[in-house]
């Protein structure tokens, strides 16, 4: 997985769940792309990039909930913060995330498929 893919992939999981809650979203992070692409300032360069599909969902789920979502670029030391607390409430919660290659990953660990 790419880490375009991963960062859109996080995006996806936070804008769903944010959006149950009925409230304004902000979404911070610390990829200057991702960050811009999802803010409509810039575009793909690339429409045969890996993550090509992911921010395409992405920007679904962004256009279907404006004017309640901002977006914020953050400093990698403030993200390292925010990682903790997101693998703190993925775990909580019992979200699992899963990779294109089946890997999961629920806030503390990392399982191949077919194992925990």
């Amino acid at each position: 997985m790419s880490g375009n893919v991963a960062a859109f992939t996080g995006a996806i999981a936070a804008i769903e769940e944010a959006s149950k809650l009925g409230r304004e979203i902000r979404l911070y992070g610390n990829n200057e792309m991702i960050i811009n692409q999802l803010s409509g300032k810039w575009t793909v360069r690339n429409p045969k990039a890996l993550y090509v599909p992911y921010y395409e969902k992405a920007m679904s789920l962004v256009r279907s909930y404006r004017p309640h979502i901002s977006f914020r670029l953050i400093s990698p030391g403030l993200n390292e913060q925010c990682d903790i607390i997101g693998r703190k409430v993925l775990h909580e919660k019992g979200v699992v995330l899963l990779d294109s290659d089946g890997w999961r990953f629920d806030g503390e660990n990392y399982a191949p498929p077919n194992g925990w």
